[in-house]
């Protein structure tokens, strides 16, 4: 077996354990709240771990014999997407031994399962359906790729890693505070499961009538890129329509089993713990966002001499850094706690998305020229 092939099965490895964990984990908070039960879920997600370690030393040697020198692995959208999956199942290991508590595993791992086989499945899935003319490059992200001059500095190792473990810290929050949002529907007499599912469809339904806007608007963005040959204008907009309800149909799943998972979980946990948790998280990940932001406009005037660009990414951070301001400011000064509080928490998962994921697809799209679109796979 060559290295390429041990990667691709080290990488798959992965994925699959992360979603057996995560199995794990919901089991453990749902119908099987064993002893052991909680051991195995705990063993399943210290053994993707390592093998998600094992990947991640593999590609920093691959790069130091390119490079000659260290590398953080997140230099490509895929790697990214891995490094965040790894930080995250990092400090939730660190909080559940913090807290002595495994129950929160079976929604905070949801976010590296997602994450990881996401940048795993993305590329190879997006030759066959894609928004965007992509032709990705080494689909299953096995080889490095060669590196600008701007990746090979000291201040990208510490920008990225500061940014990631305060991205992880920050969805960690907002799952927790997911978790609170279940437990006070219930306990208001009202569905979350229904509530939930509505804002799904309407989400994907205004996200359907964009794509067709964006279709006939903008020139980086072609839904027949799917098709290999010429189509009318009804049968790509139905088409179009199908997959969305598709995708829509699998995301209201998904939330209904994470819902279900949750009313497990807050049936021992009170409302305040958790809110006081998802506090904590977020607590703890501010001041790392704020050193990251620092750290990167340090590296920016390395690589291309100016602190602060207003690049498209560079925006978005600042957003995020705002937006998190304002929530411990509500918070410590206004006494926002409790639901208030809880959908700021909520609200955040989606900025640091867009922030982390979302401003390479805006870049595409809208045809906008920044410094962060160096990401080779970059979509």
């Amino acid at each position: 077996m060559d290295r390429i092939e041990l990667t691709r099965l080290i990488l798959v490895g992965t994925g699959a354990g992360y979603v057996l964990t995560t199995v794990g984990y919901a089991a453990y908070a749902t119908v099987l709240r064993k002893q052991l039960m909680g051991l195995i879920a705990n063993a399943l997600l210290l053994l993707t771990f390592t093998l998600h370690t094992l990947f991640l030393m593999m590609r920093i040697q691959d790069y130091y014999t390119q490079e000659r020198g260290f590398v953080t692995p997140a230099a490509s959208l895929f790697e990214a997407l891995s490094y965040a999956s790894w930080m995250v199942a990092l400090v939730y290991i660190v909080g559940e031994v913090v807290i002595k508590n495994r129950v929160f595993g079976a929604v905070v791992l949801f976010i590296p399962t997602i994450l990881f086989n996401y940048g795993l499945l993305g590329y190879s899935a997006a030759r066959l359906y894609s928004d965007l003319p992509v032709t990705p490059i080494d689909p299953m992200g096995i080889e490095p790729r060669p590196l600008m001059p701007a990746l090979q500095s000291i201040w990208m190792t510490l920008h990225i890693n500061t940014m990631m473990i305060s991205y992880a810290a920050l969805l960690s929050g907002g799952a927790i505070a997911f978790i609170y949002l279940i437990n006070h529907l219930y306990a208001t007499n009202r569905s979350p499961e229904r509530i939930l599912v509505r804002w799904v469809v309407i989400g994907y339904a205004i996200w359907y009538l964009l794509k067709v806007y964006f279709h006939f608007t903008l020139a980086g963005y072609d839904l027949s890129v799917r098709f290999k040959e010429a189509v009318s204008t009804p049968v790509l907009l139905g088409t179009e329509l199908l997959i969305t309800a598709g995708v829509a149909l699998i995301v209201s799943v998904l939330v209904l089993l994470l819902v279900k998972v949750g009313r497990y979980i807050v049936g021992s946990i009170s409302e305040e713990t958790l809110d006081t948790l998802s506090y904590r998280f977020i607590a703890f990940g501010y001041p790392l966002l704020t050193l990251g932001i620092f750290l990167g406009a340090v590296w920016a005037n390395e690589s291309w001499g100016r602190f602060w660009g207003w690049d498209p990414k560079e925006t978005w951070a600042f957003i995020t850094w705002v937006f998190y301001t304002a929530y411990l400011h509500n918070r410590l000064v206004l006494g926002w706690k409790g639901m208030r509080s809880t959908l700021m928490a909520l609200t955040g998962i989606v900025v640091v998305m867009i922030t982390f994921v979302g401003v390479n697809y805006l870049t595409a799209w809208f045809q906008v020229e920044g410094l962060h679109n160096y990401m080779p796979g970059n979509v």
